[in-house]
């Protein structure tokens, strides 16, 4: 494995500065109409995946266990098989939260750290026609807290 990359200078004084491994920025157009905002990365996103073409690790959303089922969803939708290269990909977090041998869900304070430094920025400069939130804590960033 390639081991984590570092992180950008938005990270300083983030709260899960100690929890939070391996930098994942966002992927795909940013002036896609479509974007679909996850979780967190994962241990796959994370670390990378080998690319051949460009003989390097690629660090980008969704391209582990959570990516496969998301293509999977995606296919039975009816998208295109290149349906990566015209969304935009990003999660609520930007590293992989990890203690000890768990994986964590992302504090609300981390959560707007990632806002304020990194996808929120790019979300403002480019307006969606369709926001695809995957999983709970995308769910409440995107549309307020419904689970109280």
């Amino acid at each position: 494995m390639s081991g984590f990359a570092p992180r950008p200078v938005g990270c300083t004084g983030c709260p899960a500065e100690k929890l939070g491994l391996g930098y994942v920025p966002g992927s795909g157009p940013l002036d896609s109409p479509v974007y679909i905002l996850g979780q967190g990365p994962g241990r796959t996103e994370s670390e990378g995946l080998w690319d051949i073409p460009t003989q390097e690790y690629v660090r980008a959303p969704f391209i582990g266990r959570s990516g496969a089922k998301l293509s999977d969803w995606m296919r039975r939708a009816g998208w295109p098989s290149n349906w990566r290269s015209r969304v935009r990909l990003d999660n609520t977090v930007r590293c992989w939260l990890r203690k000890g041998n768990k994986d964590l869900k992302p504090s609300p304070r981390m959560v707007e750290h990632c806002r304020r430094a990194h996808w929120g920025p790019e979300f403002a400069a480019h307006p969606r026609t369709l926001v695809i939130a995957v999983g709970v804590p995308a769910m409440e960033t995107t549309y307020g807290s419904w689970a109280s």
